[in-house]
């Protein structure tokens, strides 16, 4: 799965002022490095999700995700925040770090296993505040990667 994570796909102290310019951004990330086809029809999958429920897993994180057709190579597209924003409305909760899924349509096992990662990455000690604390997109990567490049 080292083929999900790129220096390109990551944005450190990201300007956003509402959790639709972040998802706005990240998306345009993907459609940059040709990771999708169709900008709004991986947004479309993204709100699909974010509907079912909101996928803020705390310690000021989110994950949201799509899986869709127009989805080329699988990716996690990451940012963080300059400042917070507001990501669940009916409970204020804020987040300043993003890891925004791509998925295939046809991906389903993998969705769940990438899904799956991450949130353990997320548990791991350190892990967020490691991520908050990196000066550049290099940094994250090296994070994000670690335990990867050791299995």
């Amino acid at each position: 799965m080292s083929n999900l994570y790129s220096e390109k796909l990551i944005a450190v102290n990201m300007d956003a002022d509402s959790k639709d310019s972040a998802i706005e951004q990240l998306i345009c990330m993907l459609k940059k490095e040709g990771r999708i086809n169709s900008s709004a029809e991986f947004r479309d999958s993204i709100y699909e999700r974010e509907l079912e429920s909101s996928t803020e897993v705390g310690e000021y994180t989110a994950i949201p995700h799509g899986r869709s057709e127009t989805v080329k190579d699988n990716s996690v597209c990451i940012a963080a925040l300059k400042k917070p924003v507001i990501w669940n409305f009916e409970t204020n909760e804020e987040i300043d770090i993003i890891f925004m899924l791509a998925v295939k349509k046809d991906s389903s096992d993998t969705h769940i296993e990438i899904l799956s990662e991450l949130a353990s990455k997320i548990m791991e000690e350190n892990f967020i505040s490691n991520i908050k604390k990196a000066d550049n997109e290099n940094e994250i990567y090296q994070i994000i990667t670690k335990k990867e490049d050791s299995k």
